[in-house]
């Protein structure tokens, strides 16, 4: 600046500084315009992983609405029980079925509860019979997912009685599918997620 009696007048330095600052602050305003329309109308490709049961009982049902309302959106849908690292396998959302997440840079949201329950055919009920007690458990070979928290554990609560007792698995899978097609074929009772019980097949 050049100060005089009559005021202040830029120097031709300061002119060129002010012409530079004014161009920046346009680029600024056209980033943030750019970044409000892509919240807006967002492009690029949407990469979710989840369980098999999920992803088709859950996910593939919505897909249809997402991308009317989002047509610059391209969904993919990694299929996949065994938990990948987010980071590694480029993944944008995860839903998965645990209590908590290794990787304390991943945002977690809850949005559902689910619990392991017992389930058999009528077919099976008829032959053998229900269980007359927890303990009756303990001798029958039961279908088990395997990426379950202690999956050869059940816990059984009844207000405020809980018992836990330990359990083996003639069928084990990391697909809760597959071991609810064997107990709809009468092969034993099946532990269970909610989610995968009320699914249709």
């Amino acid at each position: 600046m050049t100060r005089s009696t009559r005021g202040l007048c830029l120097t031709e330095a300061g002119q060129n500084f002010y012409q530079s600052c004014k161009s920046v602050l346009v680029d600024i305003k056209d980033a943030e315009a750019a970044a409000s329309a892509t919240v807006l109308n967002p492009t690029g490709t949407l990469r979710v992983t989840a369980s098999l049961s999920f992803s088709v009982h859950h996910i593939a049902p919505l897909l249809k609405e997402y991308t009317a309302r989002y047509p610059n959106v391209r969904v993919y849908i990694e299929v996949s029980n065994p938990y990948h690292d987010l980071i590694d396998n480029n993944i944008d959302v995860a839903i998965r079925t645990r209590e908590f997440e290794r990787d304390s840079n991943v945002t977690i949201r809850r949005l559902a509860a689910t619990r392991r329950i017992l389930a058999a055919s009528p077919g099976y009920i008829n032959t053998y019979g229900v269980p007359a007690s927890v303990d009756d458990l303990a001798t029958r070979n039961l279908l088990l997912y395997t990426y379950a928290n202690s999956p050869n554990e059940l816990n059984f609560c009844r207000g405020q009685e809980t018992r836990s007792i330990h359990v083996q698995g003639l069928l084990e899978s990391n697909d809760g599918q597959v071991l609810r097609a064997a107990v709809l074929s009468g092969f034993d009772h099946g532990c269970l997620s909610t989610p995968t019980c009320a699914s249709r097949p």
